[in-house]
């Protein structure tokens, strides 16, 4: 924990994305330890942090330090701690967010997650909701897939037939160099 606390003060002289990093994993170190309160509070500040940072640049929804996934993390915390009403805010704000950045992996998580703690609080019609609008992103996540594995496929077949090509010239290269030496030897 001390070691912990030095690196996030050290990391908040460097800057902003760095201290937000070193707050993310100083969470994630709560988290392993079960100190959820603290994590709670590390992952509120990551957020504002976040904020900041997006004002200047682009965070890419690759990165552990996104909105999204911040605020779905806080939300398990507070459904692992049975605060529903608590936990309900911060996945709205997360799928909001992963709408926007058009992270699917993270809404669909969201939307599951969302609609597990609407069915424990009683609210079956917002639970039903969640999960038609989870069925719709499973759907689109899936035909993104299948786009990425056929554009890998044109992209794989696409390297094979221009490397046969380099080993046919290299083959023509080749033969016409031995057509050339042997011109080479009639000529002398």
């Amino acid at each position: 924990q001390d070691y912990f606390t030095n690196s996030l003060n050290l990391a908040e002289q460097q800057n902003k994305k760095r201290a937000v990093e070193e707050k993310i994993k100083v969470a994630e170190f709560n988290n392993n330890n079960a100190d959820y309160e603290a994590e709670i509070n590390i992952r509120k500040d990551a957020i504002s942090a976040i904020r900041e940072i997006e004002e200047d640049s682009i965070i890419p929804n690759e990165s552990p330090i996104t909105l999204q996934k911040q605020n779905f993390k806080i939300g398990n915390l507070y459904a692992l701690k049975k605060d529903y009403d608590s936990a309900i805010p911060y996945y709205e704000e997360s799928i909001i967010e992963a709408e926007k950045k058009g992270d699917l992996e993270v809404k669909k998580d969201a939307l599951m997650r969302y609609s597990e703690v609407q069915f424990s609080r009683g609210d079956e019609e917002k639970a039903v909701a969640a999960i038609n609008e989870f069925k719709n992103v499973v759907d689109e996540l899936y035909a993104k897939k299948v786009q990425e594995i056929s554009r890998a496929a044109r992209f794989s077949k696409s390297i094979a037939e221009q490397q046969n090509r380099i080993t046919s010239l290299e083959s023509d290269r080749e033969l016409s160099r031995s057509k050339y030496q042997l011109t080479q030897e009639r000529n002398k």
